[in-house]
């Protein structure tokens, strides 16, 4: 997805006037890991489903793998999946941009990045991994104070994708309303 700045301006005025609730946009990943380590350093429960995971090894996710423990749950994919589901798919989708990649070297980033969780996991009990097999094409990072999402281009690496952010759901004040204090949804 290529867009202007008129345009980011654009969607970030109309999430203010319907609103969706957008607080944010970032024209790539990178320019989102600052504010998103601070999040996910100050946050109370961390929620994400990747569509590889590099991003589980970045400075960003540091705070959460060397700090006091809090409850994270993770979603990658299941590189043991068969060969002919979506996560070859995707990789055969960023050969068309990147002629050193393949369905192949896909698999073997999920399951290098899955190896990585495992290791933390053993560290930190707080830590829940879980694997899919279903088509992703976005990343959902969630946190008690608010969510990133990254849509992903059909062509291009998630590195290359926009970002937006939503502020938290307020907070619920009384039992009865219907609202729960877990923390946070099971992804």
């Amino acid at each position: 997805m290529r867009t202007g700045r008129p345009r980011w301006w654009l969607l970030g005025l109309l999430s203010r006037l319907t609103g969706t609730g957008i607080t944010r946009l970032y024209r790539h990943q990178g320019s989102s890991e600052v504010d998103l380590a601070q999040d996910l350093a100050r946050a109370r429960w961390v929620k994400v489903l990747v569509g590889r995971g590099n991003v589980l090894t970045r400075d960003a996710f540091t705070p959460l793998w060397s700090g006091a423990p809090k409850p994270v749950q993770v979603l990658l994919p299941d590189p043991d999946s068969d060969p002919a589901t979506w996560l070859s798919r995707r990789g055969a989708d960023l050969a068309h941009t990147d002629p050193g990649f393949g369905p192949e070297l896909l698999r073997a980033q999920v399951r290098a990045n899955t190896d990585y969780m495992r290791r933390v996991r053993e560290r930190s009990p707080a830590v829940d991994l879980r694997q899919f097999d279903l088509p992703n094409t976005f990343r959902i990072i969630a946190t008690d104070s608010g969510a990133y999402l990254t849509f992903y281009g059909r062509h291009e690496h998630g590195r290359h994708s926009p970002v937006s952010t939503w502020p938290p759901r307020e907070r619920c004040t009384t039992r009865p309303s219907g609202c729960s204090s877990s923390p946070g949804p099971t992804v």
